[in-house]
Formats: C-alpha cells, sequence, structure tokens
C-alpha cells in the first residue's frame, strides 16, 4: 500500500482497509473486460448516472424490503479468470450458479458452469478474446451478450470444459458428452432501479453488475470500498449477491481468486464507481 493511499484513507476515515496491491497496473487492465458499447453509456456516464441516484435516497432506501441481503452461502468457490478480460463469462456464470442454488433454496446443490464455454466459444464467434493486441478493440465482452448466448445457446458444466486462465488459440475443447451437460437459462432483465435491483436479490438470485476499476481497488482488503485514489484500469464485471443498508453497501463477489479482498468478496459503497447504474437478473426457471 502506498504512502498516498494510506494518508488519503486516513483523512476519509478509514472507510474501508487496504493492503499491499496483490496485482500489478497491467495486471488489473488485463482483468477489466467490461467496455461500454457505442451507443451504450461510457464508463464515465455510467458513474454519473449512480452517484445521481445515490443522491437521490428514495432510489435506495424502501421500509417494505429487508434492510439486508446475502447470498454468499448460495455462491461456489471463487475461481481465477487469470490475466484475461473473461470478466464478464466469470460474472454470469457466478450469477446462474447462485440463481440455481438459491431458487432451490440448496446451497449445497451441485451445479458447476464454464467459464471457459462462455468465453472461450461463445464470445470467441462474436469476434472477442482475452486481450489479442493483433485485434483491436477486440478484448472482453458485454453481460448482454453473455445472457444471449446462455439463454439461446446454453453453458456445459465446468467438468467438460475447464477453464484455462489463457488466450486458448483453438478454442471450444468441449467434452465428448458435452451436449447432454448444457444448462440453459430462461431469460434475463436488465434492471436500472435500485429498488427492484434489491427485490431481485431477495426473490430471485445474485446479479450481474459492472464497474470502474481503480488503481486502488487492487489494495482493498475489507470494509466497504468507496474509490480514493489512483487512475482508471477499465470497467469490470462481478456478481452481486447482497446488500446492506446499514452499510449503505453492496456485497460483491469477484473472479480475482481468494487472495484478494475478503477470500475474494467485497462491499462497495452505494453509487460508487457506476456499480448499480445497472444491473442484470438471469432467470434459470
Amino acid at each position: 500500500m502506498s504512502q498516498e493511499l494510506k494518508q488519503l484513507l486516513t483523512e476519509a476515515g478509514e472507510p474501508w482497509q487496504a493492503g499491499d496491491p496483490v496485482f500489478s497496473d497491467e495486471q488489473l487492465e488485463a482483468m477489466c473486460g467490461f467496455r461500454p458499447q457505442e451507443g451504450q453509456l461510457s464508463l464515465q456516464e455510467r458513474e454519473a448516472t449512480a452517484q445521481l441516484l445515490f443522491e437521490n435516497k428514495e432510489h435506495f432506501l424502501n421500509a417494505q424490503l429487508a434492510s439486508s441481503v446475502d447470498l454468499t452461502s448460495y455462491m461456489n468457490k471463487i475461481r481465477y479468470q487469470g490475466d484475461c478480460g473473461s470478466c464478464v463469462a466469470f460474472g454470469t456464470v457466478a450469477a446462474a450458479e447462485g440463481t440455481l442454488k438459491y431458487q432451490a433454496k440448496n446451497p449445497n446443490l451441485n451445479v458447476a458452469l464454464s467459464e471457459a464455454h462462455l468465453f472461450y466459444c461463445h464470445a470467441y464467434s462474436e469476434g472477442r478474446t482475452c486481450n489479442e493486441p493483433l485485434i483491436p478493440h477486440s478484448m472482453g465482452w458485454w453481460p448482454d451478450r453473455a445472457l444471449i448466448a446462455l439463454q439461446q445457446k446454453g453453458v456445459v458444466s465446468a467438468k467438460c470444459f475447464p477453464y484455462d486462465p489463457a488466450n486458448v488459440p483453438l478454442p471450444c475443447k468441449l467434452c465428448s458428452d458435452w451436449a447432454s451437460s448444457l444448462t440453459y437459462s430462461t431469460n434475463y432483465k436488465k434492471l436500472t432501479s435500485v429498488i427492484a435491483m434489491k427485490e431481485s436479490l431477495a426473490s430471485n438470485g445474485p446479479l450481474i453488475a459492472c464497474l470502474t476499476v481503480y488503481e486502488d481497488f487492487g489494495s482493498y482488503k475489507s470494509g466497504v470500498y468507496q474509490h480514493i485514489s489512483g487512475k482508471d484500469k477499465g470497467g469490470h464485471c462481478v456478481c452481486i449477491v447482497g446488500y446492506d443498508d446499514a452499510q449503505q453497501c453492496w456485497i460483491g463477489r469477484n473472479s480475482w481468486d481468494t487472495g484478494w479482498g475478503m477470500q475474494g468478496y467485497f462491499k462497495i459503497k452505494y453509487g460508487q464507481c457506476g456499480i448499480d447504474s445497472e444491473m442484470w437478473a438471469i432467470y434459470m426457471n
């Protein structure tokens, strides 16, 4: 942790705790695989939208809703995306797995889906890559496209196509009986109301969300994150597994392994980094 960040956190009242960065700046950039498409809100516009919503408290607090929801117990073990812009696939798969478990009310339900299939097959078929310098503007993917692929094409089990954090030159190395292990979603919905996001977490399951990653996010260890210092490293997608009105934060699940954050999880203040400008719900049955 830099002395500058330490001082700024102290001046801010230490809303969150930092440690030494787990990743280099280059790795952070490589893992940020969300780039808004033309016609969509830019990262900066997403941040402004989220901040405006947060300033209007009626968009965040509703007496009819539970004051907190935490679906962490329904999530599989944290997995690592590696130095690849595949975060959209990881956020989508985590939300799909968690939704299946939550709908079954069974945290021990045996379901593990393949991020590799979603990214190295479906995303690659649309010209998306980890970070291919020879193919300009090909890095990463978008939640809408990932959700359409999950609904229309399905995703095999993780056992059928394990994820390898590398830019696979010949993707789609599926198991021989891959067709029998396909899982499909039935639908998805983009949510732009914070109340709707909270209602969906309580009634349906985890959500997909994207945020702007700043340098200080790489040093996050615990507490409720808010941007303190550092440059913008890019857009990143995660899975939202809950919220807490008392702490005014979302509970997120990252795909940066368990050595980062709170064993791979984090809390982020409402309205920060564009996290709640929009989220996506997956319907699995």
